[in-house]
């Protein structure tokens, strides 16, 4: 991680050594060292009357006023970098360390959590990883993820559901419900989110965990694949490992119309009085369960379809259909007879 006591130790350094730069390109010396600025100023001195000297020091010392005024907004910039690095990797090892330490079990979360991060990332107490330095974060998250995202809170083990579903090997391809989604969980008491957009076909992913002072995001978007098993052993990594899966799962769900998501809606009056504060309005979330009324594709029927030769309820994944001039995107579907093996159970907590 970050080393904070050799960065501050260096800051102090380049401050001291800017300031002595500083002092000798005001009394006119080429080499910028204490003693070559001391021996500049006697010879500045040297020959003059005390109402020259006078002048000169008063000249120097307004100077030098003006550059002190930059060095302490310097310093002041270096001091709050230094806080927010300490403060990112206190955050980072945090969710490092419960993520790394035995199973990762989901709990039903209650209601969405999703404003507390869209605020914290507002006022600028959410600790970012990555910032960004060409523009602002807050504005950045509000404009190209949070203004148009739908919020899903899984209270289902989904990946759980459909871990020996036939068709569902990892690397099959999926689509999001909407361009932008934010999958919320909550683990071992600890709540997680992962923004997921989704751009020409391509799927990423960026996570953000919340700690026991602020919301913590590691602030850069990657492809959504399976971290390298090297990885395993870190709590981030397991941490995507785990939630990736169930992300897939419920799209597969909701494509196949095996899930059906019902909408909440934040109270009108109450986000009204939260606007009138200046904070930030709940959002709208949606809960997915098994949809209620499901409709299987039926298998191909063969002569030799007899009931031992039935096949279980599986997955026939989603492809592309390739024609001469567009291809066009065949939805995943649930196939098979039901009472040979489809068991809710498995995606309750």
């Amino acid at each position: 991680m970050v080393d904070i006591e050799g960065l501050k130790a260096s800051a102090y350094a380049q401050g001291r050594e800017s300031c002595v730069a500083a002092i000798a390109e005001l009394v006119g010396s080429v080499d910028p060292t204490e003693e070559a600025a001391s021996d500049k100023l006697r010879t500045l001195l040297e020959g003059k009357t005390p109402k020259e000297k006078r002048k000169i020091i008063k000249d120097l010392r307004r100077s030098l006023n003006r550059k002190r005024s930059e060095f302490n907004e310097k310093h002041e910039t270096t001091t709050r970098e230094l806080a927010q690095l300490s403060q990112m990797e206190a955050a980072f090892t945090e969710v490092n360390d419960w993520a790394a330490k035995g199973n990762l079990t989901l709990e039903r979360p209650s209601g969405s959590l999703i404003h507390q991060l869209r605020q914290d990332i507002i006022e600028g107490t959410a600790v970012v990883f990555h910032k960004r330095e060409k523009f602002g974060v807050a504005d950045d998250y509000e404009t190209d993820v949070f203004a148009d995202c739908q919020v899903f809170v899984v209270e289902h083990n989904w990946a759980g559901a459909f871990a020996n579903a036939g068709d569902y090997e990892e690397g099959t391809e999926f689509h999001l419900p909407f361009e932008v989604c934010v999958f919320e969980f909550s683990l071992d008491r600890h709540r997680v989110a992962l923004i997921v957009t989704e751009m020409d076909g391509v799927i990423y992913h960026e996570i953000a965990a919340k700690t026991k002072e602020f919301w913590f995001l590691l602030g850069m978007a990657t492809r959504m694949t399976k971290v390298s098993e090297s990885g395993e052993t870190e709590g981030w990594g397991r941490l995507i490992n785990f939630l990736a899966p169930q992300v897939k799962a419920i799209c597969v769900a909701l494509e196949a119309e095996v899930a059906e998501t019902e909408v909440t809606r934040a109270p009108h009056k109450l986000n009204r009085a939260r606007e009138k504060m200046g904070r930030i309005a709940l959002s709208d979330f949606h809960t997915i369960s098994l949809a209620h009324r499901r409709r299987y594709a039926a298998l191909p029927s063969t002569p030799s379809d007899e009931p031992k030769t039935q096949k279980r309820l599986h997955f026939r994944r989603g492809h592309w259909r390739h024609f001469e001039t567009f291809k066009t995107w065949v939805r995943w579907t649930l196939v098979g007879n039901p009472d040979l093996g489809f068991v809710d159970k498995d995606y309750r907590l």
